[in-house]
């Protein structure tokens, strides 16, 4: 039946979708203009994580101490070699929408 026009547009967006993966794809290692590899990850948690218990015991998931001078809670502590490159946020809010078991972070109003 040969390649009709609505194959041809599905073929299109799939590689231009797929194209920026490309070269992950290859193996190649990112590198910035100065040869030094260059990472950009987040972790994001749309729906927040546990804050303090009603008892007081810190988070797991927090740091604590001061900005330069912190230690990791135990489900940050895999990221203790990366700590000095690291920028971690506590107590980000969105105001009224952070109420109730899911917190609003993701709810679009």
């Amino acid at each position: 039946m040969g390649i009709t026009r609505r194959k041809l547009l599905k073929s299109l967006v799939g590689a231009s979708l797929a194209l920026p993966f490309y070269e992950l794809v290859l193996g190649r290692e990112a590198v910035a203009m100065d040869g030094v590899a260059r990472r950009f990850i987040v972790f994001y948690f749309p729906d927040g994580v546990a804050g303090p218990s009603a008892s007081g015991d810190p988070s797991l998931w927090h740091c604590n101490g001061s900005e330069f001078d912190f230690t990791l809670g135990p489900t940050l502590e895999g990221l203790g070699r990366f700590r000095d490159d690291c920028v971690f946020f506590n107590g980000i809010s969105m105001g009224a929408t952070d109420s109730g078991s899911h917190p609003g972070a993701r709810r679009s109003c």
